[in-house]
């Protein structure tokens, strides 16, 4: 079975609900590492049957975009 991988930040007072949702439909997570608003960003990968779950976890987070406009090094 195929799954998807999502990178989600999580806001400190949403772990708990978050983590509920996670165990509740076995969803494989790993935290990564944290934004500078320390909102930790947590891989998750899901199969199809799991993708209600994942709207849940949508209201207490949100997807993860890392910031690609790097600085330009000046020459």
């Amino acid at each position: 079975m195929s799954k998807v991988a999502l990178k989600l930040q999580v806001a400190a007072e949403n772990m708990p609900a978050f983590t509920k949702i996670l165990t509740e439909h076995d969803i494989d997570n790993e935290i990564v590492g944290h934004t500078e608003e320390e909102e930790l960003i947590i891989h998750v990968e899901y199969a199809e049957p799991q993708e209600g779950a994942i709207e849940d976890l949508l209201e207490f987070s949100e997807i993860f975009e890392e910031d690609f406009d790097q600085e330009e090094e000046e020459d």
